[in-house]
């Protein structure tokens, strides 16, 4: 990832190739050093690790900022409003009921009839832990998924 330097104003997100467009008179070699890449104000740009965040909250990439003498690009965490909390947390609630779901469609299995009682009852608690899933004190940001039998 790079940044060009055009007129004293930052163009990014800049690339050699983007550099070739740009510069169609003239000739680069087939890799372009970064010595060649300087001449033509392009630099390396550093954008930060991705913060984690909550569905409360957004990550949004900055401006590039010169620091210590190389362009780097920095998250900011912004808070999100309530409506969109609120669609945040039916989504992810939906998506946890949803797998949940698709757990006990998939051990379905295990409580016919013709299933002995001790691999029943294995089943049994693991399901019900499954059911209670929405009754966690994370839910839905924060939840443990039970243990499946062995």
């Amino acid at each position: 990832m790079y940044i060009r330097i055009v007129n004293n104003n930052p163009v990014w997100y800049y690339s050699p190739e983007r550099l070739r467009i740009d510069e169609p008179g003239t000739s680069f070699p087939e890799t372009i050093s970064q010595n060649i890449l300087t001449e033509f104000n392009v630099f390396p740009l550093t954008i930060d690790s991705k913060p984690t965040i909550t569905f409360e909250q957004n990550a949004v990439l900055q401006d590039p900022v010169f620091e210590n003498g190389q362009w780097v690009q920095h998250w900011d965490i912004v808070d999100l409003d309530n409506d969109t909390i609120q669609q945040n947390y039916s989504r992810l609630a939906g998506d946890i009921r949803s797998m949940r779901e698709q757990y006990l469609q998939e051990t379905d299995w295990t409580q016919g009839k013709d299933i002995p009682d001790t691999v029943s009852n294995l089943w049994k608690t693991y399901r019900q832990e499954l059911r209670d899933i929405t009754n966690q004190p994370g839910f839905p940001s924060n939840v443990v998924w039970p243990q499946r039998p062995a």
